[in-house]
């Protein structure tokens, strides 16, 4: 299950990839992995689109669209949650603990970087892998070590958007982690 997820995601995010290695990866990884999954390689075709996308200096520029299985991608991000947590405390996340995977809009993004990573930047964990391929940031929130607010982009930010204007387009993805439902929804003061 989990490297399904793995290679799903390793074949469709380098399309939105918007770091240096862009279409290096794109160019040298991706056409592998698709010649493994005609079925994949035919929906991407299928579907794809275009739509005019503003970047960070306000030029609006031409961008390739294509559906990606929001459902898959949190399943997998609830793995390296879990991976995360071991990684940076030791800790396990039991099966009766909460894993949330959100994508946030940006501007549900900027404020949570606002108003609970700035405040706290001395316990923030950040880590950047293969030149922007995975950026992460992490913040233990309480003393449980399964109290965790994390915030993932791959690629340099690939865009995601759920197709509906209001919701805004996502390029980190917000994960929070906690003991149970009870203090999941305490935590609901955290996350816009």
């Amino acid at each position: 299950m989990k490297s399904e997820l793995e290679h799903y995601a390793a074949t469709v995010l380098p399309f939105g990839a918007r770091h240096s290695k862009a279409q290096t990866n794109l160019g040298t990884m991706v056409p592998g992995r698709l010649k493994h999954n005609q079925a994949l390689r035919r929906k991407l075709k299928e579907n794809e689109g275009r739509v005019w996308v503003q970047e960070g200096a306000g030029v609006i520029v031409p961008t390739m669209t294509f559906p990606v299985d929001g459902m898959r991608l949190k399943a997998l991000f609830e793995y390296i949650a879990r991976g995360l947590i071991w990684h940076h405390s030791g800790a396990y996340l039991s099966a009766s603990d909460v894993i949330d995977v959100r994508f946030l809009s940006t501007e549900e993004d900027e404020r949570l970087k606002r108003e609970v990573f700035a405040p706290h930047i001395a316990h923030r964990i950040a880590v950047t892998l293969g030149n922007g391929t995975m950026a992460y940031e992490g913040l233990q929130v309480s003393d449980s070590p399964q109290y965790w607010v994390w915030r993932i982009s791959f690629y340099g930010g690939v865009n995601l958007a759920s197709g509906n204007a209001v919701d805004g387009i996502s390029n980190t993805i917000t994960i929070f982690t906690s003991r149970n439902a009870a203090t999941q929804r305490e935590s609901r003061s955290f996350l816009p």
